[in-house]
Formats: structure tokens, sequence, C-alpha cells
């Protein structure tokens, strides 16, 4: 089995040998495609929003089921993280092999349906259950979505398609706090009810009324044609084995040796993409709290007025990433990842200062711009994987990629802040020095891992495009 090219100094050659399917297949045609782009963004955002209910309902939870911060954070981010690990990458490697759009549906389906059951659990252990079954299906979303998308459109073009694709994300980070918030008051007008011999209690209500969101997304799922699979590896090697049929995925090992293989190109983009997901997903996980300890500012409040500011700072910030990496892409092969790096330079100033700001709108306009360098980065960054990835790993390196924010992000991140709000400073309303802690430790890192990832990136897209050409 050929496992592709290392690079390195001595051989700056493409990370893999593609085979000739990119070059005699016709690419979909621009309407199949943009649909697609369209469909899978309400995919992502529904499921965002499904997914962040819990970081609204931090109060009530605690309180019917007498938890602390710490326990609060395992259920919101080691518990999900462990069922990733279980489901995230046998699923992914379903991606590889099986239709996608089949593989998707299911998966999201299975996630509504945790959802809507969460709504009638009766003890903490039948909730928790609940949520890190639904987490863990639905953790297929981006490694599904993005493998459709670079059989849809050419890597010139991918940038951009990707960047709609994350406007979905921004979309669902926008209306999470709105709808929760709008949900939550309605749920708490209701009060606690009873079904049969069941007690509905009443944040129990929002996780029933948000289990349509993930069947919603099913049904988008359905809607989509499958591309044909391009972009796959010669099966040339020592021992001249036949090209592997489409669809063929790789096992995970073999994963792990191409990236091992080719360490300088990859190992930084999964050190940077962890360090920055502490900021992006730990510490946001909390943002709708701290705003609640530190100002006062309940859901209610808060959610329109965070949600409005997210949604318009990272849809420009989608606008400036994509708009900088295509500028930069008629100038350098490494744009993406330069890109990436550039704005991850200017990010941690935002991140630190926001917990900081005397008054919530400065605090909140501080984070707005944390999230616009932020998400200017997703794009061009997931392009820049994407690329350089083989079809038949592409579904399996999307997981790995989004474990890494699964595993440090939302798994580690909203317990190290909740370990130094509780056993550190030990007060919960001093929550705005450990996020600033926090950021002031892990976003610079972020940063200058991601400075050392550049230069392979740009060898390794001259080669591709030579390759491309020869």
């Amino acid at each position: 089995m050929a496992t592709g090219v290392a690079i390195d100094d001595a051989n700056p050659a493409a990370p893999a040998a593609l085979g000739d399917q990119a070059d005699t297949q016709p690419w979909p045609s621009s309407g199949l495609a943009w649909y697609a782009v369209v469909a899978l963004a309400l995919m992502v955002m529904l499921g965002f929003m499904e997914s962040q209910i819990l970081n609204y309902l931090i109060k009530p939870i605690k309180r019917d089921f007498g938890l602390s911060d710490l326990k609060m954070s395992v259920l919101m981010g080691i518990a999900p993280t462990i069922l990733y690990a279980i489901l995230g990458f046998p699923l992914a490697r379903l991606i590889d092999r099986l239709r996608r759009k089949a593989v998707l549906g299911a998966a999201l389906g299975i996630a509504g349906i945790m959802t809507t059951l969460a709504g009638f659990t009766q003890n903490f252990w039948q909730f928790a259950a609940c949520r890190v079954m639904s987490d863990g299906y639905r953790a297929v979303s981006n490694p599904g979505a993005y493998s459709i998308m670079a059989d849809y459109f050419p890597r010139l073009k991918l940038p951009r398609a990707i960047a709609v694709l994350t406007f979905g994300l921004v979309m669902g980070r926008a209306l999470a706090p709105v709808y929760a918030g709008a949900v939550v008051g309605l749920a708490t007008a209701w009060g606690s009810w009873h079904l049969g011999g069941l007690l509905i209690r009443d944040w129990q209500t929002v996780y029933l009324m948000s289990g349509s969101l993930g069947f919603t997304a099913c049904l988008l799922m359905l809607t989509i044609k499958e591309p044909p699979r391009r972009g796959l590896m010669r099966q040339t090697g020592a021992q001249g084995a036949a090209a592997r049929p489409a669809g063929n995925s790789l096992p995970l090992s073999a994963v792990f040796v191409y990236i091992w293989q080719n360490k300088r190109l990859f190992l930084p983009q999964f050190i940077s993409l962890a360090f920055f997901s502490v900021e992006s997903f730990g510490l946001e996980s909390w943002r709708m709290e701290f705003l609640r300890r530190t100002y006062g500012w309940e859901p209610q409040v808060a959610g329109p007025v965070l949600g409005t500011a997210a949604l318009c700072a990272q849809a420009f910030g989608l606008i400036v990433g994509t708009r900088f990496a295509e500028w930069l892409a008629v100038r350098r092969d490494d744009a993406n990842l330069r890109t990436a790096a550039i704005l991850y330079t200017i990010l941690p100033v935002f991140a630190v200062a926001s917990p900081l700001m005397p008054t919530p709108y400065l605090s909140i306009a501080c984070s707005a711009m944390t999230g616009l360098l932020g998400v200017a980065c997703a794009a061009p960054q997931n392009a820049a994987l994407q690329s350089i990835t083989p079809n038949e790993m592409r579904g399996q390196m999307t997981a790995l990629y989004y474990f890494t924010i699964q595993a440090i992000g939302m798994g580690i991140g909203p317990t190290v802040m909740a370990f130094v709000t509780d056993v550190i400073i030990g007060d919960e309303s001093k929550i705005r020095f450990a996020m600033a802690g926090s950021a002031l430790a892990v976003t610079p890192m972020a940063a200058i891992a991601m400075w050392f990832a550049v230069r392979p990136y740009g060898r390794a897209i001259a080669a591709i495009k030579a390759g491309e050409q020869g």
C-alpha cells in the first residue's frame, strides 16, 4: 500500500500520490454544488444550535441535580468527548466507505432522538446518557460535510465554498443564544408539568422542543446528491497493487502513519487547533454564565445581544478571511495557512481583554472581535486540510481534526475553567479572571504553532500544482 511521500526540507513533494480521477472526471454542475453547500450549511447550523442548548441551562440543571461547576463541566465536555472517541472515528470511516449523505442522515436522526429523549429523563444519569449519545452521533456531521465539499469544488474555489458552509456555524452560534433565550423564557413560564408518571421539568421542555432541529437536519441530507469521489491515492507501490475503487477507505492506523510521515505539515496545524479550541469552544461554553455572574445578565437579556454581535462579527469575518486568502493565493502557494497564522497573531489581544471589560457591552464587543478573527481562519484552514488529504482518508482526517476540538476545546476547556474557578480562585463570581488567564495562556501558542505549518504547506501545494500541470 502506498502511504504517500513525506514532506521535509530535502523532499518537498506532494503529501500524497493522488490518482488521475480528479483530472478526468467532470466536476458537478455549479447549481448542484451550491445547493449542497446551502443544505450542508443549514445542517451545521441546526446541529450547532441543538448541541449548545446545555450551555444556556447550566443554572437549572445544577439546581435540580445538585451539581458543582466542576461536575457540570464533565457533562459539558469530558463525557461527550469519550463517546466521540468511541463513535466518531468508526462513523468517519463509514464516511470514507459508504454513501456519505446516508451516513449523515442516519447519525443526525439518532442525535435528534437522543435530544428529545433527554426531555423525558428522570435522573442525572439518564440525562447524561442522552446528552453524550446525542453529541457522539452528531460528531459525524463535519467529516461528512467537508468530504462532500472537496468532491464538489476545485481547490481554488474550495475556500469560498467552505466559507459558506462555515456561515452555517456562524448562524448556529448567533441563533443559539437567541433561540435558547426565547425557548428558555417560554419553558420557564410554563413551569414543570407531568406526563403520565413522568415529571417534565421546565428546562426539559427545551430539549423536547429542540429535538426537531436534529430531525430537520436529517431530512436535509436526503435532498442532496452524492458527488463522485476524486483525489484518490495511487495504489502502485512496491507490490504494484491495482487502484483501489472509490470509497474504499484506509484504516485509522494508516491515517496516523500518513500524518507522521508528513509531521512537519500536519502536526503544527493540529497543535495550533488544540490551543485555539480552548478559547473558541472551551471558554465560549461559559460565556453566557460569565455574563450572568459578572454583569447580572440572564439568558433572556444576554442572548439577543450576544447572538446579534456574534452574527454580525463572524459573518464579516468569513468575508475577510476568504477574500484575504484568495488575494494571497494569487501571490503565494501557502495562502490558506498564512492567512490563519496572521489572524491568529492578532486574536489574543481581544480574547484576553473581553472578560476584563468594565461593562457587558464592551465585553461582548471584544468577544465579537475574537469570534471575527477566529472564524476568518476557518474557511482557509479547512480548505488547506482538504486540499492536502487523499479522498480515502478525508473523513477520518477531518474527524481527527474535530476530535482535537472536541477533546481539547470542548473536553478539557470547560473543565479547566471550572477547576480554576472552583479550586484555585474558590469564588464562582470571579470567573472573569479564570477566562482571561486561560486566554492569555493558550491563544498566543495557537499563533506560534500555525506559523510552523506555513512553509511546509506552501511546498506541498506547489508540488501538487506541478503534478496537475504535468
